[in-house]
C-alpha cells in the first residue's frame, strides 16, 4: 500500500510539473487598448440592460456601472485551468460610455493575453463579436 501511495504521489507531481511546462508558459503576453464608436439606429431607454444582456451572452460579467456618468464596464478572464494546463492567459475589459442621445456608444477595450488572445487582432475580433451580438439583441 505504501508503494502504491508513493507511486500515485510521484505520478501526480510529474503531471503537475508537465502542466507547468506547457508551451503557453513561455510565450510572450501582448496588451492592446482600442476604441470604436457605434451609433444605434434609434435611441434606447433600456440601453444599459441591452448592453448587459449582450455582454453576458458573450461570457463577460458586469464589472462596473455608473448611470450618472452613463458608463458601464464588462470584464472576462481566462480560467485558472487553462492557465495551469495550457499556459494560456487572457483578460479583457470593455468600457462603454453611452451618449446623451441614448444611441451613440463609445467603446474602449483593453486586452491582454498570450497565444493569440492579446493584441490588436484579438481586440478587433472581440469588438466585432460584441457589435454582432448587440445587433442581435436589439433586433430580437
Amino acid at each position: 500500500m505504501k508503494k502504491l501511495t508513493m507511486g500515485a504521489l510521484i505520478m501526480a507531481m510529474a503531471g503537475l510539473c508537465g502542466c507547468l511546462l506547457a508551451p503557453g508558459h513561455f510565450s510572450s503576453t501582448k496588451t492592446f487598448q482600442g476604441a470604436d464608436t457605434i451609433v444605434l439606429p434609434a435611441p434606447r431607454t433600456d440601453i444599459f440592460d441591452v448592453l448587459s444582456k449582450t455582454a453576458k451572452s458573450l461570457g463577460y460579467r458586469v464589472s462596473g456601472l455608473n448611470r450618472q456618468f452613463r458608463n458601464v464596464s464588462f470584464a472576462s478572464q481566462s480560467s485558472m485551468g487553462s492557465g495551469l494546463l495550457l499556459g494560456k492567459y487572457s483578460s479583457a475589459t470593455i468600457n462603454i460610455t453611452v451618449g446623451e442621445d441614448n444611441k451613440t456608444l463609445n467603446i474602449n477595450i483593453t486586452l491582454s493575453g498570450n497565444l493569440g488572445s492579446g493584441g490588436q487582432e484579438a481586440a478587433d475580433k472581440r469588438i466585432a463579436e460584441f457589435k454582432n451580438a448587440l445587433n442581435k439583441t436589439i433586433t430580437n
